[in-house]
């Protein structure tokens, strides 16, 4: 059974319904039927409820959920749960993130012979399946070899990244592996085009290596925002629909999501003084920078949803480049959500020192609806253009 999405199914669940008209039937059959503890992960429907209440019904079954309550539903069974399950805070670890815990995972010996790229995109976007096996990028692994043609297929003209240069494989500490983003929130499968072509060169025989990224709900790729990208325009996605922009690749080899310009960088942040930065720290700067610009360290911009903040990790850098002639600056968004980490993981959003990062106060208060329950991602409801399909 596929997870989403959550607000639909339990919209169908209840059309049509009042509370009061349910309120009778779900007493008596919470009172006829005690909580359950889960076991394990077990293919389904998981509920879990913030404010107000939710009536969940299969058949002759309502189960009445107050705040802070939890239920499961599957093909057979409708239950209230005695605590809500791990799976219901899946943005806490990473691997649960990637592997959903919400329906099985399965393995690359499973796939069919032929068409097996796609399937393995259709198992995510229609049955939200994704390959029970974990992967470094950075450590070369893959999960399968896959044919070249199968692989041209898929979107090459969207993209997630851009490469610190023409030649990705410039560096020898990237791994020689293809890597193919699915992105749920926009029905996409993008390959990676800037490595596909030299890696179709490495590997003559047509079977390359592939790590697949089963994006969250969440992310999309940066094309997604046109071919210009605004600090302001990604920004505001995340503050006010939580949709994120998904993860470069290797960050320290000069990915990035977009580039920005100075005047860009001087709007939305304080940048300091050049006598402000010692003598000694600007040769340093400039000697970073005539010999490898921003292949080693794109600028981070980080959004702060807790406050609706933008933080800068190199100002410095960028005011000593503003020197050099240099008008592009690289940027790697990064995103920091203080209602899920901090009351679900116990991870505290990043503090800005004296001497750190510039900020940003974008103002006013992040979301115009009804606050998301800690934890729980919801699928942005995305703007114009439509979905594509996948692969297209």
């Amino acid at each position: 059974m596929a997870s989403r999405p959550l607000q639909t199914l339990i919209r169908l669940a209840v059309a049509g319904l009042s509370s009061a008209a349910l309120a009778p039937l779900a007493m008596a059959q919470n009172e006829e039927a005690e909580c359950v503890e889960m076991q394990g992960n077990v293919p389904g429907l998981y509920v879990t409820v913030d404010e107000n209440q939710v009536y969940i019904i299969k058949d002759d079954k309502v189960v009445e959920l107050n705040p802070g309550e939890a239920a499961f539903a599957s093909e057979t069974d409708l239950a209230c749960l005695k605590a809500p399950p791990k799976v219901l805070s899946w943005p806490c670890d990473t691997a649960e993130a990637l592997a959903r815990e919400m329906a099985p995972g399965y393995s690359v010996a499973e796939l069919p012979s032929v068409d097996s790229v796609q399937e393995v995109v259709r198992r995510y976007l229609e049955e939200n399946r994704t390959i029970s096996q974990q992967v470094k990028l950075l450590n070369g692994d893959y999960h399968g070899t896959f044919p070249a043609y199968e692989l041209e297929a898929l979107d090459t003209t969207a993209y997630w990244y851009l490469p610190g240069t023409e030649d990705p494989f410039e560096s020898p500490k990237r791994p020689k592996t293809l890597i193919v983003s699915i992105f749920w929130a926009t029905g996409q499968a993008v390959v990676d085009k800037y490595t596909l072509t030299a890696l179709e060169i490495e590997y003559p025989d047509g079977d390359i290596p592939v790590q697949f990224v089963f994006a969250r709900d969440s992310e999309v790729p940066v094309s997604f925002f046109g071919p210009n990208p605004t600090l302001e325009q990604v920004s505001k996605a995340y503050l006010e629909r939580g949709i994120e922009l998904a993860e470069v690749p290797v960050w320290f080899l000069g990915d990035h999501h977009f580039s920005v310009s100075l005047q860009e960088l001087e709007e939305n942040f304080d940048l300091p003084d050049l006598d402000e930065i010692s003598p000694e720290r600007q040769a340093a700067i400039r000697a970073e920078l005539e010999a490898y610009g921003f292949f080693h360290k794109p600028l981070k911009v980080s959004v702060l949803s807790e406050n609706a903040t933008l933080t800068l990790d190199q100002g410095d850098v960028v005011r000593v480049a503003s020197t050099m002639g240099i008008d592009a600056y690289p940027v790697v968004m990064l995103y920091f959500s203080g209602s899920s980490h901090l009351a679900d993981c116990g991870i505290p959003l990043p503090q800005i020192s004296a001497t750190g990062g510039a900020t940003s106060d974008t103002g006013g208060s992040p979301g115009a609806g009804p606050e998301t329950p800690a934890g729980i991602v919801v699928p942005p409801q995305l703007p114009d253009p439509e979905r594509p399909a996948s692969g297209s």
